[in-house]
């Protein structure tokens, strides 16, 4: 079972450096390093072009992956932002009506207390009679 086409993967690894991301990663040549057949990468033996193009399609699908995660977290995020304005609002609402309702009372105390008063110096009057 000599066969010259076949090296240990440690050298693989030593000679085709293939540790980082791809630089065909781009949405642009995304055809290029999902095509089973990469020109730009021509190694010694087919096994190890078929990892290196498997690890090319892992790497773009991760890049893919974190772009829709993005997008995710901005629809979360202006989901957020509008359930926080609608919120603001509210309370903004409610402190104003508040602050009608304390005018209200304070209004309503004072004419109370103005009917005291009245009522007050109606009875001495009328005891002075």
């Amino acid at each position: 079972m000599g066969n010259s086409n076949i090296i240990p993967y440690e050298q693989y690894l030593l000679v085709n450096d293939i540790s980082g991301v791809p630089s065909c990663a781009s949405s642009a040549l995304n055809s290029v390093c999902v095509s089973p057949v990469n020109d730009a990468f021509v190694p010694h033996d087919p096994i190890a072009t078929e990892l290196k193009i498997y690890k090319e399609q892992v790497a773009i699908y991760e890049q893919r992956a974190k772009f829709e995660l993005t997008e995710r977290e901005q629809r979360m995020d202006d989901q957020m932002r509008m359930l926080i304005q609608n919120r603001n609002k509210m309370e903004e609402n409610l402190k104003k009506e508040l602050h009608s309702f304390k005018l209200q009372l304070k209004s309503t105390m004072e004419n109370n207390k103005i009917i005291e008063e009245t009522v007050t110096t109606l009875k001495q009057e009328f005891k002075h009679e």
